[in-house]
């Protein structure tokens, strides 16, 4: 049975839920660093999902951002008439 925790986040009128599956690790390649799973997905209408791997010790500094990138993505779709594809390509240095 995995362990998973959920966080669910409401941010300026989008539920989001954060996923940490903590047994993630053991499903590691062997020659690989454990790490834990971390996954953010838009639970209303929009079609945000996102992965992300994350070392054990460095969790808690990696939650904190992973939720300011969520908040800025959703800033983002507010502020402009970008699609959201549009925008995430744009933070990650795609012009």
């Amino acid at each position: 049975m995995s362990k998973e925790l959920n966080k669910q986040v409401e941010y300026k009128g989008h539920k989001i839920n954060i996923k940490i599956d903590l047994d993630y690790q053991g499903k590691s390649m062997k020659n690989l660093a454990p790490y834990y799973e971390v996954i953010v997905n838009d639970m209303g209408n929009g079609n945000y999902y996102i992965k992300y791997h994350v070392k054990p010790d460095e969790l808690e500094e990696e939650l904190s951002r992973i939720e300011e990138i969520t908040k800025e993505h959703f800033d983002g779709l507010i502020n402009s008439s970008k699609s959201e594809t549009e925008i995430l390509l744009e933070k990650l240095g795609y012009k």
